[in-house]
């Protein structure tokens, strides 16, 4: 026997409403059913298969010998989407676009290292010229033949300081060099010059102009290259008697190199091959 939850009252256990109050009987329950309603719904039966996984989350199941699946829960699959059904032929194609596809990623990484490697080599090489063409350029003439250029220029204009530039620096007195140099020319004016052989001295040869700057000098030359320049000057000069000139003999001139930079070798310079008389 229950009673009535609204007046109290005893009603019959199979009675649907109180005979007093005639309130609705609310059936107890015992516990609660997390069973849905409804007829269960059947998991795929698996007879043969694999699993294979695509790592997006998808399962696939290559079935043999079945080629539809039954009702399933869609969260028996890990992946929580729809499996597909995939034939031998289909997982082989599968499998090889993976290997392609793999193969791919690896071409691109190694064309982008290569691609690295040359950009790293460019920046060295722009970061090597700046410091020693730029930063370290070293103030001199570069080659025999700038070094030649301002011959022309320090004679031409009678200037000393300019003639210095070409002065080995082994040499001490070298004012005094530059001006013997000058004072040797009368008011030459050279309008250009023609090379006519340009010879490069071999190493036996540096090394007798250093044993012999250092019997002479006492001086450490360092001469690292040489090279003399057979030329045609053209131009005007001034003779002995005061009368200007165009006889320009052809001349030979010897250069010298020092930590990267060329002078005038003046042991073997002659102003008496300018022809003046």
């Amino acid at each position: 026997m229950k009673t009535c939850h609204a007046c109290g009252a005893y009603v019959p256990d199979d009675a649907l409403s109180c005979p007093e109050c005639g309130a609705t009987i609310v059936k107890k329950v015992s516990g609660l059913s997390l069973k849905p309603e409804g007829p269960a719904r059947k998991k795929p039966s698996h007879t043969t298969g694999s699993v294979v996984s695509t790592g997006s989350g998808l399962t696939n199941i290559l079935r043999e010998g079945q080629e539809e699946y039954d009702d399933y829960e869609e969260d028996d699959y890990g992946g929580g989407s729809m499996p597909y059904a995939m034939s031998k032929n289909q997982l082989k194609e599968y499998e090889e676009s993976k290997k392609h596809a793999k193969h791919r990623k690896s071409g691109k990484g190694a064309l982008g290292t290569l691609f690295k490697i040359v950009l790293f080599a460019a920046i060295a090489f722009g970061v090597y010229y700046f410091f020693n063409n730029v930063l370290l350029k070293k103030d001199g003439a570069q080659t025999a033949e700038d070094a030649m250029d301002i011959y022309v220029e320090a004679v031409n204009n009678n200037d000393e300081e300019m003639l210095l530039k070409i002065i080995p620096p082994y040499i001490t007195t070298n004012h005094t060099e530059a001006q013997n140099i000058l004072g040797a020319l009368s008011n030459p004016n050279i309008a250009s010059y023609d090379i006519l052989e340009s010879k490069e001295f071999t190493k036996d040869d540096v090394t007798h102009l250093n044993d012999a700057i250092q019997m002479e000098r006492g001086k450490t030359a360092k001469i690292s290259a040489a090279r003399s320049l057979r030329m045609r000057l053209k131009g005007t000069m001034t003779n002995r008697s005061g009368a200007k000139t165009q006889k320009f003999p052809e001349v030979t001139f010897d250069f010298v190199q020092i930590k990267g930079v060329w002078y005038l070798y003046t042991d073997t310079y002659s102003n008496k091959e300018f022809g003046n008389e």
